[in-house]
């Protein structure tokens, strides 16, 4: 039976990542300013003896995300951008939720294949209110807003419908939230239930199986 699974994303750089005992998070091994050590095979960490410690704090979750549509339905159904025209990779978008007000300008949001210099950025200035929402589209004709972005034509190099890891990151580049879509919803989004929960959260169909509804984005 398997005992324990590491989903590494975000691998620490020239270092690796050790388990924090107090949160059970993965952090750049012994990253205090006084610590050179980058590793420790073998051995506890010298962070855990009586030194201080100066771990990184976790970026704080003030922005989750809460929708994806990574395979849009066939036909006229997947028109989710509303522009008259259904595309494979224009149509998929996520949904993003405020839980406070946030500047979010310079923040990214791709999928976990994506190179720094090719994942889509916010404009700077863009806001998202406490219980707001933002959206980005792969693409498409569309007016977009204050809410509503457009990538290149897909996000990161398209949602791949079998699974795929979507990450929001914030300017200094610290991962704000993190989905593991192992396997999305077959033509409809698929959301995070219940909506604002930080831990233990279920991503199940849209509206429910079988809903006319099969995505919402912009609205809960």
């Amino acid at each position: 039976d398997t005992a324990c699974v590491v989903d590494g994303v975000d691998w620490g750089r020239d270092r690796s990542l050790t388990r924090d005992t107090a949160d059970s998070l993965l952090r750049p091994h012994d990253a205090s300013e006084d610590v050179a050590e980058m590793f420790s095979p073998g051995r506890a960490p010298l962070h855990s003896s009586a030194r201080a410690r100066q771990s990184p704090s976790r970026a704080p979750r003030v922005v989750l995300i809460v929708e994806i549509l990574a395979d849009p339905p066939p036909g006229d159904a997947g028109d989710a951008n509303d522009d008259g025209v259904r595309n494979t990779y224009e149509d998929e978008f996520v949904e993003l939720l405020g839980l406070e007000n946030v500047d979010i300008g310079g923040w990214s949001l791709s999928d976990d294949d994506t190179d720094e210099d090719q994942r889509f950025h916010f404009p700077t200035g863009t806001r998202i209110s406490a219980g707001g929402r933002v959206v980005l589209f792969g693409g498409g004709s569309f007016a977009t807003g204050a809410s509503i972005f457009s990538d290149d034509g897909r996000i990161g190099n398209g949602l791949t419908n079998g699974g795929d890891v979507v990450i929001l990151r914030n300017a200094a580049g610290d991962t704000i939230d993190m989905v593991n879509g192992n396997g999305w919803t077959a033509n409809r989004a698929s959301s995070r239930t219940p909506e604002s929960c930080l831990t233990g959260c279920d991503w199940r169909p849209h509206g429910g199986a079988g809903s006319a509804v099969r995505f919402s984005p912009g609205t809960r």
